[in-house]
C-alpha cells in the first residue's frame, strides 16, 4: 500500500506544480513514471524508517505518514533544486520519522 498517491500530492501541491516538476518531456503533461517513481523511492524510504520500529506493510497508512510521504516525494520530484519551503517540509518529515 503506498503512503501517497498522485491525489495527496496534487492536493499539497496543486496540478501547475505537479506538472511543472514531473514533465521531463516538456510535453505540458505530467509524466506518471516519473511520479510513480518519485513516489515508490519515498515508499522506500520511509519502510527504511518505520521497519525498525512496526512490521510492514502497514496495515493502514496514518494521516500523519501520508503528510510526510507527500513532503517527501513533492522534495524528490523537485530534481532541480526545490523551494526553501519544499526543502524544509522533506527535512521535518524525515526528522520526524
Amino acid at each position: 500500500m503506498p503512503y501517497a498517491l498522485l491525489a495527496d500530492l496534487t492536493e499539497r501541491a496543486g496540478e501547475a506544480e505537479i506538472r511543472q516538476i514531473a514533465d521531463h518531456d516538456r510535453n505540458g503533461t505530467a509524466d506518471p513514471l516519473v511520479i510513480a517513481a518519485a513516489l515508490a523511492d519515498t515508499d522506500n524510504r520511509i519502510d527504511g524508517y518505520v521497519s525498525t520500529r512496526n512490521v510492514l506493510p502497514l496495515a493502514s497508512v496514518p494521516e500523519l505518514v501520508r503528510t510526510w510521504a507527500v513532503s517527501i516525494a513533492r522534495y524528490i520530484l523537485h530534481r532541480n533544486g526545490a523551494p526553501e519551503h519544499v526543502a524544509q517540509d522533506c527535512k521535518d518529515a524525515i526528522q520526524a520519522l
